[in-house]
């Protein structure tokens, strides 16, 4: 038979008789899937021409750190890649790491013109506060950046080490910001050096809170304050930071997010450096399937000697005149889904291990640190979150 042609509709059809009309409606599902909406099939396009500097221009558009996505981003955009279903997806993050180290480091950012008499501050110089206030300078507003450490960057630069993320480049697309105009003081704590109704006092117009999540959740697990017992959070960035940071020959890290294994991996490259053998062990309480870290993550910390134990959850921390001798684990299996979509681990009962360990590292979640909210009227924070009145 004679497959017959689907009419389309279209205005004005006999304009162009023989012309068939393409209706794009909606967005790819590349940038449906991206939370910050980068039209990723217009950058990759764009790359496959040879034209670089526009491909950079759309990476970057709604987004200043197109380097720092190009290396440490979970790209979601990926898994939905129409691509997929033929072979694999395309290399998007790949090719946005190309374009920025191609053309990133060649651009000059000029200073942009303030046209409105508000001034706006921002609270926190961490990825949020930085776009908000690349964003507001493109749109004519004098911003200012208050940063309680004494570097800018947030967790891109005190959370994420090194080898992932070359602090040159991130400190190339920060400066990238300040080239705007945007003023950029660390060192000021909110809460303690100022207050945010002090600034609206002063005239700030707006004050823009990205406080982030600054330190690791409160762990409720018998020997936690053990000598040997370190938070993930701050260990990263004592070590981001340039500080002296030790761990001892045997160290287990609870998680299985990136965060628990940049820590791992950071132990690894210490017990290394100091002429040892590695020994990291990685604790999660449900299976390689479920663990939130990348894939390539995970690979690569084993490649490097890092083990796993799976279905472990932590009871207690054993401990010698006050320092950590060992962890004790109870065993799970997998039971029904949780509120998270994951399968929740359930106690097998009398299935109990004991690791030896000098260095405990807790991995399992982060906090808002509450000080700023002294001198920040009306504002609440519940969950880690800052409970906010959209009207």
């Amino acid at each position: 038979g004679v497959a017959k042609r689907k009419s389309i509709s279209r205005p004005f059809a006999n304009a162009v008789p023989s012309l068939y009309a393409i209706d794009k409606r909606g967005s790819s599902p590349c940038k449906t899937a991206c939370p910050a909406g980068t039209s990723a099939s217009g950058y990759v396009a764009l790359i496959a021409e040879g034209r670089f500097d526009e491909a950079y221009r759309v990476a970057s558009e709604p987004n200043p750190f197109p380097s720092v996505c190009g290396r440490i981003c979970t790209h979601s955009c990926e898994s939905a890649c129409a691509r997929g279903e033929v072979d694999e997806p395309v290399a998007i993050a790949a090719l946005k790491r190309f374009v920025a180290d191609r053309v990133g480091p060649d651009i000059v950012v000029e200073k942009a013109p303030v046209i409105h008499s508000e001034k706006v501050a921002i609270v926190g110089a961490g990825p949020a506060g930085l776009t908000c206030a690349r964003d507001l300078a493109k749109l004519g507003y004098q911003t200012t950046v208050f940063e309680a450490l004494p570097v800018a960057g947030g967790m891109l630069k005190t959370g994420i080490p090194d080898y992932r993320l070359p602090k040159d480049v991130l400190g190339r697309e920060i400066e990238q910001v300040a080239s705007l105009g945007v003023e950029i003081k660390t060192g000021q704590r909110a809460g303690k050096d100022f207050t945010v109704d002090g600034l609206l006092a002063d005239g700030y117009g707006a004050a823009f809170l990205a406080v982030g999540l600054q330190k690791s959740s409160e762990v409720k697990i018998a020997g936690a304050e053990l000598e040997g017992t370190l938070r993930a959070v701050e260990l990263l960035r004592r070590l981001n930071l340039g500080e002296q940071v030790s761990v001892g020959d045997r160290v287990i890290v609870i998680g299985g997010g990136n965060v628990a294994l940049d820590a791992a991996r950071s132990a690894i490259r210490l017990q290394k450096a100091s002429g040892r053998e590695p020994d990291v062990t990685l604790a999660y309480r449900r299976t390689r399937a479920e663990m939130p870290a990348l894939d390539e993550e995970v690979e690569q910390a084993i490649d490097e000697g890092l083990k796993i134990e799976l279905l472990v959850a932590p009871l207690e921390i054993a401990g010698e005149k006050g320092r950590v001798s060992a962890l004790k684990l109870q065993r799970c299996e997998l039971g029904e889904p949780d509120s998270s979509g994951r399968r929740r681990p359930v106690p097998i009962e009398g299935d109990l291990v004991e690791l030896p360990a000098d260095n405990v590292v807790f991995a399992i979640g982060q906090d808002i640190v509450g000080d700023f909210l002294q001198g920040c009227e009306g504002v609440r924070v519940e969950n880690s979150q800052i409970r906010i009145d959209r009207d």
